[in-house]
C-alpha cells in the first residue's frame, strides 16, 4: 500500500477518533474554552501522529493515542491530570478492543496478516467498521459514566437510538466493503463514496439526535421552573394574607387591652397569662415589613429581607406606589424572585454584602418604569465573550433564571441591561418598561 493511501486512511481515522472523543467529552466534562479554541486543540494534537505514520508500530500508535487523548482532555476541559489519564486509558482500551474485534472478524487475517496490511481495500473495511464500533462503545461508556455523575437525568431507552443507528451503519458499511474487495477499480471508488456518504449521514443523525435531546432537557427544565414559580405564587399569596391578618390584629389591639384590663380587675391572672400568650404566639403577630403596595412584591421583599438578615446582608428597597401594577402576579414572581435570587447568591460570596432594589418612574418620562437591582459582587461575573459565568456545580441548569427574567421583560416590551462596576465591585441590573400596552 503506497504512502498516499496510508495518509488517506490515517486522516479518516483521526477525524473519526477526534469526533468520537468530542462527543464523549461533551457529555462528561465542563468546557475550558469556546468551540473554536477546542477545535484547534483537537487539530493540533491529532496532527502529531501523522509524523509517525510510516513506522507501522502498533505499540507506538497506542502510546501516542493515549498521550494525545490525555492531553486533549486535560487541555480543552476542566479536568484534573489524574482524571484525564483514567479517561485516556479507557479510550485507548476501547480503541484497541474494537480494532481487535474487526481483525478477528476478517477471514484468515492471522495467516495473511502481511498481505492484508498492504491491501488498501481490506484496510478501508477494517478502519471504517472499527471506528464505528469505537463510536458505539465510547458512546455507551459516556452514557454509563454520566449516569453515575447525574443519576436519574437520562432514560435508559435513549441510549438505544444512537447505538442502533451506528449498528445499522456498521452492517451497511460492511456490506459495501465486501463488495469493494471483489469488484473492479472503477466501481470501487463509487462504493467508497457510498461508504463515506453513509458515515456522514451517521454523524449528522447523531448530532441531530443530541441537539433534539438537549432541547428536550431545556424545555423540561423550563416547564419545571414554571411549576415551581406557580407554587411560589401561592406561597406569597399566603404571606400577603398573613400580613392582612396582622393589620386586623393591630386594629383590634385596643379591644384586647380592654379585655385584659377587665380580667386584671377580677384578679384572674391565669386567664390574663393565657390571653397574652395566645396573642404573642399567634401568626398575626409576626412582623412582615411593608415595602410595596403590591402584595406579591411585598411578600417577595419580605422573604428576601429575612434571608439577607440571616446572612448579615444589607437589603434596601425603594419601591414607589403603583409602579408594578401592570405586571401579573405570576410574572411578578418570576421577575423579582430570579433577580433577587441572583443578587443574593452573589452578595453571599462577599465580605460586605448588600442588595438594593429600586423601582420608580423615570424622571424624564413618567410613563417609563425603571427597575434597578444593585448587589455586591466578588469579581467580574462576565467571561471574555460577555457571557455570565457560573459557579454552580449543576452547569446544565445554569442560565434558566436569566431566561425567565428575559421572558418577562420581553413580554412587557421592556429592555434589560447588565454591567459590572469595578470601582465599587457591584453588579447592576437595569430594566426599563416604556411601552406597557
Amino acid at each position: 500500500m503506497n504512502l498516499f493511501n496510508i495518509y488517506i486512511i490515517s486522516i479518516f481515522t483521526y477525524i473519526c477518533e477526534g469526533y468520537t472523543l468530542w462527543l464523549y467529552c461533551s457529555g462528561l466534562f465542563e468546557r475550558r474554552y469556546n468551540f473554536i479554541k477546542r477545535l484547534l486543540i483537537y487539530i493540533i494534537f491529532y496532527t502529531i501522529p501523522i509524523l509517525f505514520i510510516g513506522l507501522r508500530m502498533f505499540s507506538l500508535n497506542c502510546i501516542l493515542f493515549f498521550v494525545m487523548t490525555m492531553l486533549i482532555i486535560c487541555t480543552a476541559y476542566k479536568v484534573t491530570p489524574g482524571k484525564s489519564m483514567l479517561h485516556a486509558l479507557l479510550a485507548t482500551f476501547i480503541m484497541c478492543i474494537t480494532e481487535l474485534i474487526v481483525m478477528v472478524a476478517v477471514p484468515d487475517y492471522g495467516q495473511n496478516v502481511l498481505g492484508y496490511i498492504d491491501s488498501f481495500k481490506v484496510q478501508v473495511m477494517i478502519y471504517y467498521i472499527s471506528k464505528l464500533l469505537y463510536l458505539i462503545f465510547m458512546y455507551i461508556a459516556s452514557y454509563i459514566l454520566s449516569k453515575k455523575e447525574h443519576p436519574g437525568t437520562t432514560s435508559t431507552l435513549k441510549i438505544f437510538a444512537p447505538v442502533g443507528i451506528c449498528a445499522i451503519s456498521v452492517f451497511i458499511i460492511n456490506s459495501f466493503c465486501i463488495l469493494c474487495v471483489n469488484i473492479s477499480l472503477s466501481t470501487k471508488y463509487v462504493t467508497l463514496i457510498l461508504i463515506s456518504a453513509t458515515v456522514c449521514l451517521n454523524v449528522l443523525t447523531i448530532n441531530m439526535y443530541n441537539y433534539i435531546e438537549k432541547q428536550y432537557i431545556q424545555n423540561e427544565k423550563l416547564n419545571l421552573q414554571l411549576q415551581n414559580e406557580s407554587l411560589s405564587i401561592e406561597y406569597y399569596k399566603q404571606l400577603a394574607e398573613m400580613d392582612e391578618k396582622q393589620k386586623i390584629m393591630i386594629h383590634d389591639i385596643k379591644n384586647h387591652l380592654l379585655s385584659i384590663k377587665e380580667l386584671n380587675k377580677e384578679h384572674n391572672y391565669n386567664e390574663i397569662d393565657k390571653y397574652i400568650s395566645t396573642l404573642l404566639y399567634s401568626e398575626e403577630f409576626s412582623k412582615p415589613v411593608m415595602v410595596s403596595d403590591n402584595e406579591i412584591l411585598n411578600a417577595i421583599a419580605y422573604r428576601f429581607q429575612k434571608k439577607c438578615s440571616d446572612k448579615n446582608i444589607t437589603f434596601i428597597t425603594d419601591i414607589r406606589s403603583k409602579t408594578v401594577s401592570f405586571i401579573s402576579p405570576d410574572d411578578c414572581t418570576s421577575l423579582f424572585c430570579n433577580l433577587l435570587d441572583n443578587a443574593y447568591e452573589a452578595a453571599c460570596k462577599t465580605d460586605d454584602g448588600h442588595i438594593t432594589l429600586k423601582i420608580c418612574s423615570d424622571t424624564s418620562d413618567k410613563l417609563t418604569i425603571m427597575v434597578n437591582v444593585v448587589n455586591s459582587c466578588n469579581g467580574n461575573p462576565f467571561d471574555s465573550h460577555g457571557k455570565l459565568k457560573t459557579s454552580k456545580k449543576d452547569t446544565i441548569s445554569h442560565g434558566y433564571g436569566l431566561k425567565s427574567i428575559e421572558r418577562v421583560v420581553n413580554k412587557y416590551n421592556g429592555f434589560i441591561d447588565m454591567y459590572y462596576d469595578e470601582n465599587d465591585s457591584t453588579f447592576h441590573t437595569l430594566i426599563s418598561f416604556s411601552d406597557r400596552m
